[in-house]
């Protein structure tokens, strides 16, 4: 990580590189076990942040096509660490096998791709995987909160795409199963 905060500071290639070789041989000790998921999911994650800063609404700035190609990088890597997750159900736990973070972190990198490629599948993707990330919270805890305002902003991008809006239902039941201020959702439906 050292070599990634550093890359993010100076953006020289040799400490992107150098972080890559770090998650690699990281992936590479853990073999098939539930950690695996969080390692690739960190390699994807910070594929993420270079294009994005963390911010997806920054990926319509630069060249569309390098930065779709590194989201799409991203999004291999972490659908693999989704693979990692759906092989061992009932891992989940923080910090070890965050299976939450690995799903939203998923999500928001479709999420930036579909800024780009205004591709329905992309949308659907990000959403699911919202959807999903939530399933692994306690429902009204900070980290399902935060999932439920991303599952609303992913909600409200897809529409943007369109004019249509998804299925309400969708979001709403998130909204009876924990304490939540609808208007925060209502918002999104403007």
């Amino acid at each position: 990580m050292m070599h990634f905060e550093r890359y993010k500071q100076i953006k020289q290639e040799v400490d992107k590189e150098e972080a890559m070789k770090y998650f690699n041989k990281a992936i590479e000790l853990t073999g098939e076990t539930p950690l695996r998921a969080r390692h690739l999911s960190n390699k994807a994650q910070i594929l993420y942040l270079i294009i994005c800063e963390g911010d997806d609404a920054k990926v319509s700035g630069g060249d569309e096509t390098e930065t779709e190609e590194l989201l799409t990088e991203s999004i291999e890597i972490h659908e693999r660490a989704i693979s990692v997750c759906d092989a061992h159900p009932g891992c989940s736990s923080w910090p070890h096998h965050p299976f939450s973070q690995i799903h939203r972190d998923a999500a928001l990198a479709y999420r930036a791709r579909f800024r780009i490629t205004k591709q329905d599948d992309d949308g659907k993707r990000a959403f699911a995987l919202m959807e999903k990330a939530m399933t692994f919270e306690k429902p009204g805890n900070s980290k399902w909160e935060q999932f439920l305002d991303e599952l609303a902003w992913t909600q409200k991008s897809n529409r943007r795409k369109d004019g249509r809006a998804q299925p309400r239902e969708k979001s709403s039941r998130y909204m009876e199963k924990g304490p939540r201020d609808v208007s925060e959702l209502d918002r999104c439906q403007s």
